[in-house]
């Protein structure tokens, strides 16, 4: 997976020497960020790590994040400690999943607004929002994670809604697009995509013309 090779090939040059513990911070959320993407939706990241000196172990912020809105809130904690890395406990995952839940139902209204326009006159049956949870729905049905949708737009003429498959990491949004689904209006089903091979085919490509970009995002929240 594109999140497991980002996760392990941080660039260790980046890492102050001056940094005396047998894990760096940037080591934990590597280390949490592999692990979330493991048990996790793709929409859950590592946040800011802080060193808990007494129990000697990083205790890294789970944030819920969403590929074009950002940052949402923080839903958990995982702790990362050992040399290797090791996972030394964390949220439960329910409660992870039940906290990014209530955060997203208390901003709804603004997500909703900003990134999914609602349709007037009547022209469409369902509003941009279904549609693009019907095509998130399908792509985690078929797809490996990083990949998500990008903003409907709706075709009156053909009665579809046409969604972009974009792929996204939750430190940097979209970092291209490659497909499209088409989610019918009335059937409110997808009725046509590009093939799934030529989207994780572009997906590859894409991360490789910008995998430093990634990585670094991936990797650091702060200066070392």
């Amino acid at each position: 997976m594109l999140a497991r090779h980002c996760a392990r090939c941080y660039d260790s040059s980046v890492v102050d020497s001056a940094i005396v513990h047998k894990l760096t911070d940037l080591e934990a959320i590597a280390a949490a960020n592999l692990f979330l993407s493991d048990h996790m939706p793709d929409n859950y990241c590592a946040g800011d790590p802080t060193y808990d000196d007494a129990a000697q172990l990083w205790r890294v912020a789970v944030l819920l994040t969403h590929p074009r809105a950002g940052l949402v809130g923080e839903v958990g904690e995982i702790s990362v400690g050992g040399s290797p890395e090791e996972i030394l406990s964390h949220t439960p995952f329910d409660e992870m999943k039940a906290g990014g839940r209530s955060l997203y139902e208390q901003h709804r209204e603004a997500i909703e607004a900003a990134f999914w326009p609602t349709v007037t006159s009547g022209a469409s049956k369902i509003t941009a929002f279904e549609a693009e949870a019907i095509a998130g729905g399908f792509l985690l049905d078929y797809l490996p994670d990083r990949f998500s949708t990008g903003a409907p737009r709706y075709d009156k003429a053909a009665g579809v809604w046409r969604v972009p498959v974009i792929l996204a990491y939750p430190r940097i949004g979209s970092v291209g697009e490659v497909g499209e689904l088409n989610v019918d209006d009335s059937t409110r089903e997808v009725v046509s995509q590009e093939p799934f091979e030529e989207m994780t085919t572009r997906a590859l490509a894409i991360y490789e013309q910008r995998c430093e970009e990634i990585e670094a995002a991936f990797l650091q929240t702060r200066d070392c």
